[in-house]
């Protein structure tokens, strides 16, 4: 997965991407998403880190 921020939020985040429990959960939320109505939008989940300094 790659997962890219618009600010200074890339370098503290991207080692917690391999990370087994995000791993976990990123496979559930891609199920809850293809089953189920989960707000906010698959695309919109980091949309606050771009707007937000670390």
């Amino acid at each position: 997965m790659s997962i890219h921020f618009k600010n200074d939020w890339e370098t503290p985040l991207q080692g917690e991407f391999q990370k087994d429990y995000y791993r976990r959960l990123h496979q559930f939320l891609l199920r809850e998403y293809r089953t189920q109505t989960v707000y906010p939008n698959m695309y919109d989940i980091f949309n606050a880190f771009h707007y937000t300094a670390y």
